[in-house]
């Protein structure tokens, strides 16, 4: 049975509006890769540019800083999840519905020099190599200030990510209001979905790659003279084992009225150890083709996820080691209406929060500083931000 089957019309616009999720948490790129020519002609960036250095970070929400707003996941009144001074507080500056928040990962990284955030949520590969897109921008700031690192956040958009999570937490839901727990379990249509887009993904991936380095080349800069790194993304579930509200009858309904996590055990399983491995591998390959460093990062947020036993709701005297690190999915549902979602709601949903991004941050610190190379960071209950795991990612 497909959720469409159970819906309603009505109840389906209010449905689109509180669970078209924006989890990508991000996008990636297309086409062909143009090696040689970043050293062809190019002067070295330091005989150049006599700028600042700086950071750029560029790509969808997952390194936008979607979610920075929020320091764990709360009730209604969202006391100790806020991460600004009052209720009201926004981090999100004047980028519009870009949503780089204060608290994003180049941000929080605190590497020395400037930290420039161009990436954007909802981003897709053709955002950066688009003509006035990200490569572009990033071209005209590496004239400016003298660039040394340079990191990516992309693939999820151009997979659908968001869609998937969306027909997921649908098929859940529909169950819970239908009385069929059953339901429909949507991991098998969406694998098959994720397999067509795949090729696809990873072609604009490569031609994004490509045209942020052509855009350093222009620039002046040489291949060497600048580091690039291509990250993955943390998964914000945990497996079915992991999940506090695992089991049948109430605590599925639990999950999500009061967990934010509607999904079913299947298929919370299949987003967290096929879908987010399956999206690392390909960034992975991407990174290799193209001579780039690698970071992964889909066990970040490992303890701190959403509905992970370990992690608590959000309270005044709570440590950031207790709390969830990725945001909710808001679950509030009264009186057969769903509560319209405050500014961003929807798209901060299943995204890396104030404490997560701190976390992204630090291991992109102890990336850089540590060499190059591939690496990857692993969080772990208990623990804060600044003590996730980082170490080399072997071949």
């Amino acid at each position: 049975m497909r959720p469409s089957d159970v819906l309603n019309p009505h109840a389906g616009r209010r449905f689109a509006s509180a669970v078209a999720l924006s989890v990508s948490a991000a996008a990636l790129l297309a086409g062909p890769l143009v090696f040689g020519m970043a050293d062809a002609h190019a002067v070295p960036a330091g005989d150049s540019v006599e700028g600042p250095t700086a950071t750029v970070s560029l790509g969808d929400s997952y390194i936008s800083g979607e979610a920075g707003r929020w320091a764990g996941n709360s009730g209604a009144n969202q006391d100790g999840a806020w991460s600004g001074t009052d209720r009201g507080a926004q981090v999100y500056g004047d980028s519009g519905r870009c949503h780089r928040s204060d608290s994003a990962e180049v941000k929080s990284a605190g590497l020395p020099g400037e930290a420039e955030n161009l990436a954007c949520s909802g981003a897709v590969a053709a955002d950066v190599y688009k003509s006035g897109g990200q490569a572009d921008q990033l071209a005209d700031l590496a004239k400016r200030k003298r660039i040394g690192v340079v990191v990516m956040s992309l693939g999820g958009n151009d997979l659908d990510f968001k869609g998937t999570i969306s027909d997921c937490a649908k098929g859940f839901i529909l169950g819970n209001l239908t009385g069929s727990l059953a339901g429909y379990h949507c991991h098998g249509d969406q694998q098959k979905r994720v397999d067509e887009k795949s090729a696809g993904a990873k072609a604009d991936i490569t031609r994004a790659v490509t045209a942020v380095r052509n855009a350093m080349t222009q620039a002046g800069y040489g291949s060497e003279s600048y580091r690039l790194v291509l990250q993955s993304y943390p998964s914000p579930l945990p497996d079915a084992r992991g999940n506090a509200f695992m089991g049948k009858g109430y605590r599925d309904h639990q999950r999500w009225t009061i967990g934010g996590c509607p999904f079913h055990e299947d298929d919370s399983d299949w987003a967290r150890r096929t879908l987010v491995p399956q999206i690392a591998g390909m960034i992975k390959e991407v990174a290799r083709t193209a001579k780039a460093e690698f970071m992964d990062v889909q066990d970040l947020l490992t303890g701190h996820e959403v509905c992970a036993t370990d992690s608590k709701r959000a309270s005044l005297t709570q440590k950031s080691g207790e709390r969830e690190w990725a945001r909710f999915i808001w679950p509030s549902y009264t009186e057969g209406k769903w509560d319209v979602p405050q500014q961003g709601d929807v798209e901060e949903f299943m995204h890396p929060n104030y404490y997560g991004q701190q976390a992204l941050g630090h291991c992109l610190k102890e990336h850089v500083q540590r060499g190059v190379g591939d690496s990857v960071c692993a969080g772990a209950a208990g623990i804060e931000p600044h003590s996730v795991r980082w170490s080399r990612l072997a071949d």
